[in-house]
C-alpha cells in the first residue's frame, strides 16, 4: 500500500484534536486513517483491521433546497462509516438526467434497431424499452442506468435508475488539506466511471436542488443532452460495468417515464420509500427541468 504520509498525518491529527461532529472529522473516538497516493481511504479503531472507507465526504447545512445551495459545516466523515449510521450526516452529492433528442428519420430508425436487438432478461419491465409510446420528431428520450447492485439492485432483480450518472462529492488531498473536488469534475469523474462516456464541462445544465431524506443527500441536479448516434457506445460501455453495479442502460419517453414512476415506482431505485424525496414529486423543480429540455 502506497501511503501518502502527509494526508495520513493530517487526518490522523484531525481525529485528535476534534471528535464527534463538533469539528475535524465524524468517526469513532479511537479512529486512525490511512490514505493513499490514489486516494483510497481506510480507517480502523483499536485493534482492528483498517477497513477501505472509499472517501472523505463533506458534511453540510442546507440553505436553499430548491436552489441548491449549501454550507460547509466544517466536518468531513469517511462514507462507508457515515453511511451506517442510523442517521447519515447530511452530505452532497451531484447527479445528472441524460437526454436525447429524436431530430429525424434516422435517429428513429437507429433507436428502433438498437430496441429490437437489446435483450434482458425475463422480467416484464427489464426491457430496453420501457415504455410504449410511439416515436415522433422532437421526441425527448430519458437514458437511464440498469443498475445491478447497490441501491435496491441485483443482477436477478435489476432496477431502473432515472439518472444516468452522478454520486457523491469527495474531499481529496491537494498537498496541504482535503478539499472537495468540483461538481462538474465529479460528474465527469462519474460518466467515465459508470458509462465509460466523456462529457464536456460545457455541456452540464445545472437544473436545481432536492432533497433526498432516505440517503440523507443535497442532491444538485444537471442535465446533458447526447446525440442518439452515442446511444449504441453508451450501452456497450455500461454492459457488464459490474465494478458500478451497472449492466447496460434503458430507454423510454421522458414523460412517459416520470408518469410510470409516479404512478409505482417498484422497479425504480429506491421503490416507493424514495419516491417522495426524488426529484419527480418536486413540482417546481420538475418545471425548470422541462423548461430546459423542451
Amino acid at each position: 500500500m502506497n501511503i501518502n504520509v502527509d494526508a495520513t498525518w493530517h487526518l490522523n491529527c484531525l481525529v485528535q484534536n476534534h471528535n464527534g461532529m463538533g469539528g475535524g472529522i465524524f468517526c469513532p473516538k479511537n479512529a486512525e486513517f490511512i490514505y493513499t497516493n490514489n486516494n483510497m481511504l481506510y480507517m480502523r479503531t483499536g485493534k482492528d483491521d483498517f477497513v477501505y472507507q472509499k472517501e472523505l465526504i463533506q458534511i453540510i447545512n442546507i440553505k436553499n433546497e430548491s436552489m441548491g445551495e449549501y454550507e460547509f459545516t466544517g466536518v468531513l466523515a469517511p462514507r462507508v462509516f457515515a453511511e451506517l449510521q442510523n442517521s447519515i450526516p447530511l452530505h452532497l452529492s451531484t447527479q445528472c438526467i441524460v437526454v436525447a433528442e429524436i431530430k429525424n428519420e434516422y435517429d428513429t430508425a437507429f433507436v428502433k434497431s438498437m430496441i429490437s436487438t437489446v435483450r434482458y432478461s425475463e422480467n416484464n419491465y427489464d426491457t430496453f424499452w420501457i415504455t410504449n409510446n410511439e416515436f415522433y420528431l422532437g421526441q425527448k428520450i430519458l437514458i437511464m442506468n440498469r443498475r445491478i447492485g447497490g441501491w435496491d439492485g441485483s443482477p436477478e432483480r435489476p432496477v431502473i435508475e432515472l439518472l444516468g450518472a452522478g454520486g457523491h462529492v469527495p474531499c481529496m488531498w491537494d498537498g496541504k488539506k482535503f478539499s472537495q473536488i468540483g461538481l462538474i469534475q465529479n460528474l465527469q469523474k462519474e460518466f467515465l466511471e459508470e458509462l465509460k462516456f466523456k462529457v464536456s464541462e460545457s455541456s452540464f445544465i445545472y437544473l436545481g436542488g432536492f432533497h433526498n431524506k432516505i440517503s440523507n443527500e443535497l442532491v444538485l441536479l444537471y442535465c446533458v443532452n447526447i446525440n442518439i448516434s452515442d446511444l449504441q457506445d453508451i450501452q456497450n460501455n455500461a454492459l457488464n460495468n459490474q465494478k458500478e453495479n451497472i449492466s447496460g442502460i434503458y430507454l423510454g419517453d421522458f414523460e412517459a417515464v416520470i408518469n410510470m414512476y409516479l404512478k409505482d415506482a417498484t422497479y425504480f431505485a429506491g421503490g416507493e420509500k424514495a419516491k417522495s424525496t426524488n426529484f419527480p414529486t418536486q413540482n417546481n423543480l420538475m418545471t425548470r427541468i422541462r423548461s430546459i429540455i423542451y
